[in-house]
């Protein structure tokens, strides 16, 4: 199981609906978002593999007849979570109400790729989530420095108000590629000017003072921002999910409120796709990276670190699995999502942000000892 298996046959479904989506009268650039779609329901349907349904002879009229569906019912749904979920029903239900697209092997499917799907049963069968974890914990106390407090590294409370939130939003939108050296919000000689640019991170004042034009031009005012008149400006790029980000939150009334929602889902990952779905900038591996940070512990961040030791162990690495599989690790094991993803990353970056000590990467010697493992 191996990395190109994931990105490579999704990207060669693609390039084949970019031809074939003509022939529905659907445009060819319609192609990524089914892609997506069609993998997200090959991943939670297991028993129907939709996109080997599509290269078999027997069964590729019908399967151009679910497509034709699929596209019909989509433009119903918006991408909220309750549409999401009708969405998916909707499909579940399509199929189950018509037996004729039952799914028919090809002939040249290969049994090797049938076992490549994600059914936790089929994970956990094929993997050994309590030596893997067992390795990874003896390999972190093995790197500890004497001087790290690591009661400061895991399981992270929730936050008890809404300016706590907020504040981690406008943390975490920052915090990917070149945003972080260019908007430097954890700057000590910044600190001060953003809590005064977000008014204390009073999310409502935030709301009634600003639009995203109006944040920009304040950000402007205040930093040195180069390239202003570019859409793909980093601080214009920022204003606009920090926004996004307001209106969000301003749906709930409290901090329990939010709190309460996050919790509801307990782990699934639909409330990844929520909330990435209303913020702009907010991809799916930052969504779990700020609700891991907000203290909901069952999720982790798939980042590179995560996703080649997870491949090492012979996961897929698509950002999906690899929350699943950590999922998984940390259930085995009695402990939580988080506590698994940080002991990962402290390993893999060598880095005790806290106490500012360094210990040098240690991702290839964890990876071979997973190997020597295997």
């Amino acid at each position: 199981m191996h990395k190109s298996y994931s990105e490579k046959y999704k990207k060669e479904f693609e390039n084949y609906l970019i031809e074939f989506l003509p022939t529905i009268n659907r445009k060819p650039t319609q192609a990524n978002q089914m892609a997506i779609d069609v993998f997200y329901l090959e991943r939670n349907y297991p028993q129907r593999d939709f996109m080997y349904w599509f290269q078999s002879d027997d069964t590729f009229n019908e399967a151009k007849e679910v497509l034709d569906m699929l596209f019909k019912n989509r433009k119903s749904y918006k991408k909220s979570l309750k549409d999401h979920i009708d969405y998916m029903s909707w499909f579940k239900q399509f199929l189950n109400d018509n037996e004729r697209f039952e799914y028919k092997t090809s002939k040249n499917f290969d049994d090797n790729k049938k076992k490549q799907s994600l059914s936790d049963s089929q994970i956990k069968c094929q993997h050994n989530e309590i030596g893997y974890y067992k390795i990874i914990k003896r390999y972190f106390y093995e790197i500890l420095p004497d001087d790290v407090d690591i009661n400061e590294y895991f399981n992270p409370k929730r936050k008890k108000d809404m300016k706590e939130i907020f504040y981690q939003f406008c943390l975490n939108m920052q915090d990917y590629n070149m945003m972080p050296s260019v908007i430097g919000f954890m700057r000590e000689d910044r600190k001060i000017q953003f809590s005064k640019i977000f008014l204390n991170y009073d999310l409502k004042a935030v709301v009634i003072t600003y639009t995203e034009e109006t944040l920009f031009k304040k950000f402007c005012n205040e930093f040195e921002v180069k390239n202003k008149e570019s859409k793909n400006n980093l601080w214009r790029r920022y204003a606009r999910s920090i926004m996004d980000s307001c209106v969000f939150l301003s749906r709930f009334a409290n901090a329990k409120d939010f709190n309460d929602y996050i919790e509801s889902f307990n782990g699934n990952l639909d409330i990844i796709y929520d909330i990435s779905s209303h913020i702009r900038g907010m991809g799916f591996a930052l969504a779990c990276n700020i609700i891991k940070d907000l203290g909901f512990v069952n999720y982790a961040k798939p980042d590179t670190h995560t996703k080649d030791v997870i491949e090492a162990m012979g996961y897929l690495n698509d950002d999906v699995s690899v929350i699943r599989a950590i999922q998984n690790i940390a259930n085995e094991n009695n402990d939580t999502a988080f506590n698994v993803d940080r002991m990962i990353w402290l390993i893999c970056s060598g880095y005790f942000y806290n106490e500012n000590i360094r210990v040098g990467s240690h991702k290839k010697d964890l990876i071979q000892r997973i190997h020597d493992y295997r």
